[in-house]
């Protein structure tokens, strides 16, 4: 993406910078003739023009390469946050692109009427991306707008009702209304951080969701799934609890490690690399403070409670800490080995439960961390077991409508799942759903084409 912003640079610089030196009447001021223009390099001006304007089509055909390249190498969620991206993208340069050639050919009119209507498809695309994928965290964004917003209103409801109010009520004059203005000013100051921390919790449980009863009754519960949340109380640690970014990836880092110990040496290399050791084991120390500070602020336990720490490792005492994946886990693994023992009662109530606690891939806005890959892919992997026998389970049961739902829940993760695809059209075959099927089928033989697998025979009989 670099590449393409120095590109666009290139071209603005190209495409503006001949017209500030061009001779002749300037063309938003005719017939003034630009008083800076330069008749001795006519031919240099028009080389410089046509440069910039050919920049700016090679700048667009890299925006969309690069769009399509992170689409093809993306999975999970930043997979539908790029189509809706990707396509809008695509759908501008091919209307631009026909833009320039029916200008150039003469049909300018008609250009006009493809060109400039595509270019709403962007916004369109990142609203739908930011508010249906949650693309640059538009949860926090929402959060601290609720709090701002409602921090606005309640001032001037003060001041409203102190100074124009009450004023108009006693029929005061200018004297009084000083003296209400301070008032008002006094009653601001003294509420003000009540009423901060209450619309912080409105907000909070309004973007994020209630806390479960397990939270609830916790004194220290976290939430790695989608996003990385911490309970305290019953209520969401916020941002501002944190002192440093480092402190946070700290806590994830043990998450990953699942309650086994993480050496120091590695733990400094993950979050300072090529740093003096004497420095980083130092950061370490503080870092470590810190997510000790956010767990028990108030110290009514020992240091090591939620956190174990020697002089070699340290690691998380799973047994004090209730972790969103280590519950998921459990259920997922409950439920699948009741349904390989044939107890399809007792295997549905866990599965669903299981189903019901995955909101989101483990720590999805780390996922390019090597260090969280192999707790997200085995909770991706049980999620999809869990989808799998829910959806066998209801096909067993007439349910159709359901197992189709999963079968497509285990697409979205997985556009290349052959068994799901499989699956899911001949549930919809038996249904009597055939044409979607065979719409189904068609776009399973694609995604196997395009990773150069051979497509297996529509699925036939009962």
């Amino acid at each position: 993406m670099a590449g393409v912003t120095w590109i666009l640079a290139a071209g603005g610089v190209l495409s503006l910078g001949p017209t500030v030196i061009a001779a002749g009447p300037m063309s938003n001021a005719a017939p003034l003739s630009n008083p800076f223009g330069l008749d001795a390099w006519p031919g240099l001006v028009r080389a410089l023009l046509t440069a910039g304007t050919l920049l700016f089509p090679l700048a667009g055909a890299a925006s969309v390469a690069c769009l399509v390249v992170r689409f093809r190498r993306a999975g999970g969620v930043e997979r539908h946050q790029l189509k809706w991206l990707a396509f809008a993208t695509c759908l501008v340069f091919v209307a631009f692109t026909a833009y320039n050639i029916l200008g150039a050919i003469g049909l300018s009119g008609l250009a006009e009427d493809i060109g400039p209507p595509s270019l709403p498809a962007i916004p369109i695309a990142v609203g739908v991306a930011i508010l249906r994928y949650h693309l640059y965290d538009i949860d926090v964004v929402i959060s601290k707008t609720v709090v701002f917003g409602g921090l606005a209103a309640f001032i001037t409801a003060v001041y409203l009702v102190v100074v124009a109010g009450v004023g108009a009520a006693i029929g005061s004059g200018t004297g009084s209304n000083l003296a209400l203005a301070v008032v008002a000013t006094a009653v601001v100051a003294v509420a003000f951080q009540p009423v901060r921390d209450r619309l912080h919790r409105v907000a909070r449980r309004l973007v994020f969701g209630l806390p479960t009863q397990a939270e609830r009754q916790a004194a220290v519960a976290i939430r790695s799934l989608g996003a990385f949340r911490v309970f305290r109380d019953g209520d969401l640690v916020p941002l501002a609890a944190w002192q440093s970014r480092k402190a946070r990836t700290l806590l994830k880092i043990l998450l990953a490690r699942r309650g086994r110990p993480a050496t120091r040496e590695y733990l400094m290399e993950v979050l300072w690399p090529d740093q003096s050791r004497d420095v980083v084991a130092r950061r370490l120390s503080v870092a470590l403070s810190t997510v000790r500070a956010v767990l028990d602020p108030g110290k009514f336990r020992p240091p090591d409670h939620f956190v174990i720490a020697d002089k070699d490792a340290i690691r998380l005492d799973l047994a004090n800490l209730p972790v969103d994946v280590e519950a998921f886990l459990a259920a997922a693994g409950e439920g699948l080995a009741r349904y390989g023992a044939g107890d399809a009662v007792g295997a549905e109530i866990q599965l669903a439960a299981a189903e019901r606690a995955y909101e989101g891939d483990f720590l999805e806005e780390d996922r390019y961390e090597d260090w969280s890959t192999a707790l997200r892919e085995e909770a991706r992997t049980a999620y999809t077991s869990v989808l799998r026998s829910l959806a066998a389970m209801a096909e067993a049961s007439k349910r159709p409508d359901d197992a189709v739902r999963r079968y497509l829940r285990i697409l979205e993760m997985d556009p290349w799942d052959e068994s799901a695809h499989l699956a899911l059209v001949a549930a919809m075959e038996r249904t009597g759903r055939h044409g979607e099927a065979r719409r189904r089928y068609l776009s399973y033989a694609s995604q196997m084409d395009e990773i150069g697998a051979p497509a297996g025979p529509f699925p036939t009989g009962p």
